[in-house]
């Protein structure tokens, strides 16, 4: 028996002893069994629906414009879309190479040669096909190795718009709460000077000493500076928020105009255990799928050891003039070839060895990502707790010093109290306002935080 009829029987054997690739099991997660910081427990959590609404819960459009302006326009993300049209691109390749390749082939020649110097022309047309036979998952293994990196990439994707959108959304909430701390400034600024035009008339009339009238005096020009840098502080943000979502600020500030800021809704603590619920964070599935891509790859270079078979075939129609004469018929030919490497110096061992490393770093590199975001989800929960408790404590000052200040305008109104006296509660009720927003904000920077730490928005169906 010829080898080119061994060759046929020989693939067939080891195309049975060929499994079928299978991918590779998740190495286990590190991250407790359930966490170390409690949730928030009020009734707002408790109805809280699914987070994949959560930003249009603030119940404010220009949010949600704003984000989807900055998703639109932000070059970052243009270009982390782009890595993923290119991911996705190289895996319809790396399938393609799969299957058999055909390719339409078209030649011909004039000339004179040896041995008689006759003048002679060729001419021929061919289809040529050639498959690989995939004997020990070498292509199988790139195929998965290409799919694994677009799944990555289309994690990334996901992480960036949802670091994009968190980004939006505390810009945004700043700049309206600095906005209202301006505003609040202008209303302090104004206080300060009827509590100074009060101490002039009071010490006047004999009833504040020169030096107490001063001191009032000295504390309005500190006023001016905080009012001045709260308004340059809206400024900047103002700038920041126009970076974020590509536009001119000047047209940015007009469209936003003034506006109360909306607090950061809060929401239940969604169902599965820590290691259920992170397992959708983008960039653990980018790391989990850049591990499987380097087994993938390590695979890959263990079959590119071993025999590799390949068939060719071809049919076409040729031409030959000679001499006068012309001459034309088909041509064809089907060709197997068996590839065994047998030595080379250490390359294809060298090549596993070093795909064998980089799948270690790829599992170390899963594995110290898991345990930042343990970490992330918790630092994230106790500073929800702690600016929850701050808030509420806040509120609840913020109606003593309201009811405070309306006590003192009647005060005021009847002439129980002095000038400087009324403005001086006045502002007390201001800086407890301004200390309300600053809380605010700090609220639902936490909550934005914890939101996008957990991964983003996920449904119901992600939950259960």
């Amino acid at each position: 028996m010829t080898l080119i009829r061994l060759l046929p029987l020989l693939g067939a054997g080891l195309l049975g002893a060929c499994g079928v690739l299978q991918p590779p099991a998740p190495p286990p997660a590190p991250a407790p069994t359930q966490w170390q910081a409690a949730w928030p427990s009020s009734s707002e959590t408790a109805a809280a629906p699914s987070m994949a609404t959560w930003w249009q819960r603030f119940d404010d459009p220009h949010l949600v414009a704003l984000q989807a302006q900055a998703r639109a326009r932000s070059p970052e993300l243009a270009q982390v879309a782009a890595r993923l049209a290119q991911a996705r691109a190289q895996a319809d390749a790396a399938g393609a190479l799969r299957g058999p390749q055909v390719a339409a082939v078209a030649s011909g020649q004039r000339g004179q040669a040896l041995p008689g110097f006759q003048l002679s022309s060729t001419a021929q047309g061919q289809l040529q096909a050639a498959w690989e036979l995939d004997l020990f998952g070498r292509q199988r293994a790139q195929t998965a190795a290409a799919l694994a990196q677009r799944e990555a990439a289309a994690a990334a994707l996901a992480g960036a718009q949802v670091s994009l959108s968190a980004e939006v959304a505390q810009a945004y909430l700043a700049y309206r709460h600095a906005q209202q701390l301006a505003r609040l400034a202008d209303a302090d600024e104004a206080a300060a000077l009827r509590q100074q035009a009060a101490a002039q008339a009071a010490a006047g009339a004999g009833l504040l000493s020169p030096a107490q009238a001063n001191e009032v005096a000295l504390g309005v020009a500190g006023v001016r500076i905080d009012a001045a840098a709260l308004r340059q502080r809206a400024d900047l943000l103002l700038q920041t928020l126009a970076v974020l979502v590509a536009d001119e600020a000047g047209p940015l500030q007009q469209r936003l105009g003034e506006a109360p800021p909306r607090l950061a809704p809060a929401f239940a603590a969604p169902r599965g255990l820590p290691t259920q619920l992170l397992a959708q964070r983008p960039d653990l599935v980018a790391a989990r799928e850049q591990w499987v891509a380097s087994v993938m790859a390590w695979r890959g270079a263990e079959a590119a050891r071993w025999p590799q078979l390949q068939w060719g075939a071809l049919i076409g129609e040729g031409r030959l003039e000679l001499g006068g004469g012309t001459s034309s018929g088909r041509v064809w030919s089907v060709f197997p070839t068996l590839s065994w490497p047998l030595f080379d110096g250490g390359l294809r061992q060298a090549q596993a060895s070093s795909a064998q490393a980089q799948e270690a770093e790829a599992r170390a590199a899963l594995e110290a990502r898991w345990r930042v975001a343990v970490a992330e989800v918790e630092q994230s929960l106790l500073e929800v707790t702690r600016t929850e408790s701050q808030f509420a404590t806040m509120q609840a000052a913020m109606g003593q010093a309201q009811r405070l200040d309306a006590s003192a305008a009647q005060q005021a109104a009847a002439g129980l109290i002095s000038g400087t006296e009324r403005a001086a509660v006045q502002r007390q009720f201001i800086a407890a306002q301004r200390q309300a927003h600053e809380l605010a904000l700090a609220r639902s920077a936490a909550w934005i935080s914890l939101y996008r730490r957990l991964g983003g928005g996920w449904s119901p169906e992600q939950e259960s």
